[in-house]
Parts: structure tokens; sequence; C-alpha cells
């Protein structure tokens, strides 16, 4: 019985993580943007309370950072999407790899923005930029390995490995949400 009783809190918690979410995201297709972040942010805390480090976390930074995209608040947005990389497969998730690459180019970034672009097709394809703005596609349609996939693979993710213009282009506002206690 005490063992049941221990497993409880911990069930309870993945279905109020669950619910939390279910709940922001139709706050956020209703556009009631601050709700959803705040559901999101709760959630995202409760993540790190279980040291979760997946696709809910992933989920979760990335559906924060749609909604500071929708804000057009982009040095937000990219920092959720950037964060995801450093959850366990982060690189490998195509939708923050198509977001970050979005969120580069709408500041005018497009060589940042191509790398990401590049892998998010190389690893999900067309299917991936469909009802998306052609802008994006546009930018990477004529890469070389967008022909060669095979062997292109690394060349397209040095660039991302390599986030020392990522670091300093945010290393001021990380500071800041450091000492401020925010993730």
């Amino acid at each position: 019985m005490d063992n049941q009783k221990e497993r409880t809190p911990e069930i309870n918690d993945a279905d109020t993580i669950e619910r939390l979410l279910e709940a922001a995201d139709r706050n956020f297709e209703l556009f009631e943007l601050k709700e959803a972040a705040d559901k999101y942010e709760k959630a995202l805390r409760m993540l790190s309370l279980k040291r979760e480090n997946g696709e809910q976390t992933a989920r979760t930074l990335s559906a924060l950072g749609d909604c500071e995209y929708v804000k057009r608040e982009l040095r937000a947005a990219l920092r959720y999407y950037l964060k995801v990389f450093s959850l366990t497969d982060g690189y490998a998730n195509p939708y923050a790899l198509l977001r970050a690459g979005q969120v580069y180019y709408d500041m005018e970034l497009p060589q940042k923005a191509k790398p990401y672009l590049i892998r998010a097709y190389l690893i999900e394809g067309n299917s991936l930029f469909e009802g998306e703005d052609p802008k994006y596609f546009e930018l990477i349609k004529n890469e070389e390995m967008l022909r060669e996939p095979v062997n292109s693979f690394m060349q397209a993710i040095k660039p991302i490995q390599d986030r020392q213009a990522e670091d300093a282009l945010f290393a001021e506002d990380e500071k800041e949400e450091t000492e401020d206690g925010d993730l």
C-alpha cells in the first residue's frame, strides 16, 4: 500500500502536466497568448522538477517559442527554440530547427537561418515546409547539400553545433535570466 501511495504523486504529476499542456494549447489556438505562456511555464517548471529532458520538455519549449514568435518577440522566441537543442535528441527536432531558422531569417540573418532550415529539410523533407511562407524554402532550395543529402548532413549541422554566434548574441540575456531565476 505504501508503495502505491509513493507512485500516485508521480502519476498525478504526469497527468497534471499533460492537462496543463492541453489547456495551454487551447489558449494558444484562441490567441490567448499570456494565458498559454503562463501554463507552458508552469508545465516547464514541473518538468524541470522531474528532471524530464525529452519530448514533453521540447514540446513545451517550442510552444513557448511559438507564443513569442506570434507576438513577434523574435529574440525571446529564438531563446526558447535554441534551448530545445540542449535536450536529448534536441538537434534532431525538425520543428525547432525550422522555427529557429525562420526566426533568424525574420531577424534578417539569412546566413544563420540556412543551416537550421537545411537540417530541418534533411530530417523531415518538403512536408515540414507546407503551409509555411515560401520565403523560407526559397532561401535553401538551391543549396548543393539538398541535392546530395548523404554527404551533406554533417555540413548542415556543423554551423549549428558551432554556436559561438548564438552564444554571443544571447550571453547578456541568459545572464539576466539566470540572475532573475527564469529558465
